[in-house]
């Protein structure tokens, strides 16, 4: 019988596996966007959501700007696609986003539903906006 070893490397940042050290060092070097947010903060997501996925009938199935709060800060994670297609693809071509990824945060809003449950989304920074208190 045979034992094999596998040897992985983590980003310090995010947490991100890589299969040497040069590429979790690469990772570790990347830009962090700033915590903008924080557990409590009252915010609106701009970015529409759908409403709703409860089974019970609800509002027609229109996108609605949920107001909340925010109830959970990821750590810091590599941009996805979603985030730079949405996000960056106005700003950069396509070949330097997909160089130049990110290490950014999601939040978790908690808000009431159209049919007035309660509801929670995991959004980017950029969906959202600030609401006085």
């Amino acid at each position: 019988m045979r034992i094999v070893k596998k040897i992985t490397y983590h980003c310090g940042v995010c947490g991100t596996k890589y299969k040497n050290v040069k590429d979790a060092r690469k990772c570790e070097k990347r830009k962090e966007e700033p915590r903008e947010y924080k557990k409590g903060d009252k915010v609106k997501v701009i970015s529409y959501i759908m409403a709703c996925d409860h089974r019970e009938p609800c509002f027609p199935r229109t996108a609605f700007e949920g107001i909340g709060k925010i109830v959970k800060v990821t750590r810091l994670q590599i941009q996805d696609e979603e985030y730079g297609l949405k996000w960056l693809w106005p700003f950069v071509q396509d070949v330097v986003y997909r160089i130049n990824k990110m290490h950014v945060r999601m939040y978790e809003v908690e808000f009431n539903c159209r049919c007035g449950k309660k509801r929670s989304a995991m959004v980017y920074a950029p969906e959202l906006e600030r609401m006085s208190r």
